[in-house]
């Protein structure tokens, strides 16, 4: 199988000037599909096995000697049709979820096949521990109205007096049954199967759902800055496409001898879609690279030096907090810069369209110190809302004016 591994599925992009330019929206649309991007042949095998898929899987599920292997094919079949569908949404960490889920019933399957301890009876029992567990969980009752939980308490009873007498017996026949329906963790399970190599795959995607390794999906680092993506997380997206597919497709080749021609059928496909990785990959940083710039937008000073001029030609300094939004009256500057321009503005001014504000400006190269004795108060108070006429920025007014 191809490397895979979440840190090299993009390249950095071309650089992407924030501040000016074709600067890069994160929230843009993007597009409703990733397949929508891929070459017809592959979006076409995309659709094709998605028809397969639902197509053969009754007819492999009529094939399985158990209702155990029955119960597992179809949970895989719908986690496989969930990951493809996941990763053409661009939604990484739901495919993780459902690639993961995959191991897991390739697990269960081979368990239920070959195991001499967990057994398809054993996985079967366990229903009525699940019963049990669900009559019991009853946290949500007070939420429902009064006619409504009369209902659910009965429903709840019902079925934990249906299960008390067969998960008694099953208790007395399997040792940890209480705990989940197999005998032993999940990787020593894999590891009698011949699938320590799928483990490992299944390792990293839980660690990257948990959040304990964000790797690249999340997090990139732009020069000394990291940037953070809320939202798609298209790297890992590509990391679940190919661990879940080469899962589901030994799960079907495990199928063969019981299903025939159908099983194998999927399996091909499946194996065909997985050879399709360099594509998805491509796509996925196609849209990765159009929803978000390679170089975070500045940070904004933690306080800057604005000037407010009032109509009675008195001017005030202050010093400015964007983030907390307050200001505070400050000395002035050693040296003023030349306010000839701004102060002509005040000509034919009205001061009531900014509700008695000064006009302010903005200079970020300007150091202030703040009065002693002076209190923060909020910016509003002095200042207009950003983007009005009369809260001018400094390249507004003091680039040179030509000729």
């Amino acid at each position: 199988m191809s490397d895979t591994g979440a840190g090299e599925a993009f390249r950095p992009g071309p650089d992407d000037a924030r501040d000016g330019g074709d600067r890069r929206d994160p929230f843009r649309a993007a597009p409703v599909s990733v397949w929508e991007l891929l070459g017809e042949d592959l979006a076409g095998e995309v659709d094709d096995w998605h028809h397969a898929m639902r197509m053969l899987g009754g007819a492999i599920s009529s094939a399985l000697a158990t209702q155990a292997e029955e119960t597992i094919l179809v949970a895989a079949l719908n986690d496989g049709v969930a990951l493809v569908d996941h990763v053409g949404c661009r939604d990484g960490r739901s495919a993780a979820h459902s690639a993961r889920a995959l191991f897991e019933h390739l697990v269960n399957m081979r368990d239920v096949q070959a195991s001499p301890v967990n057994t398809p009876e054993r996985f079967e029992e366990h229903k009525h521990a699940l019963a049990d567990q669900v009559s019991r969980r009853r946290w949500y009752l007070p939420l429902l109205t009064d006619a409504a939980r009369r209902r659910e308490v009965k429903r709840l009873d019902r079925m934990g007096r249906a299960a008390a007498g067969p998960l008694a017996a099953a208790l007395g026949k399997y040792q940890g049954f209480h705990l989940g329906w197999a005998e032993g963790g999940l990787r020593a399970r894999a590891e009698a199967h011949d699938l320590g190599s799928a483990h490992e795959g299944y390792r990293i995607l839980t660690s990257m759902v948990q959040g304990s390794s964000s790797l690249a999906g999340v997090t990139r680092q732009a020069g000394d800055a990291t940037e953070v993506k809320v939202g798609v997380d298209l790297d890992l997206a590509a990391t679940a496409y190919a661990e879940g597919l080469s899962i589901l497709s030994q799960l079907f080749d495990g199928l063969v001898d019981s299903a025939g021609d159908d099983a194998e059928e999927l399996r091909a496909r499946t194996e065909s879609l997985l050879a399709g990785l360099p594509q998805v990959r491509d796509a996925l940083k196609r849209v990765d690279e159009e929803m978000s710039g390679v170089t975070p937008p500045p940070l904004p000073p933690a306080r800057v030096a604005v000037v407010g001029l009032y109509p009675n030609g008195r001017r005030r300094w202050y010093l400015y907090d964007p983030q907390g939004e307050t200001v505070i009256v400050a000395n002035p500057p050693a040296v003023e810069p030349d306010l000839s321009h701004a102060i002509a503005l005040l000509e034919g001014d009205d001061p009531a369209s900014r509700g008695g504000r000064p006009i302010t400006m903005t200079f970020d190269d300007i150091k202030v110190a703040p009065r002693p004795g002076a209190v923060a108060v909020p910016a509003g108070t002095i200042l207009v809302p950003a983007g009005h006429p009369a809260r001018l920025a400094e390249p507004r007014v003091f680039r040179p004016i030509p000729g």
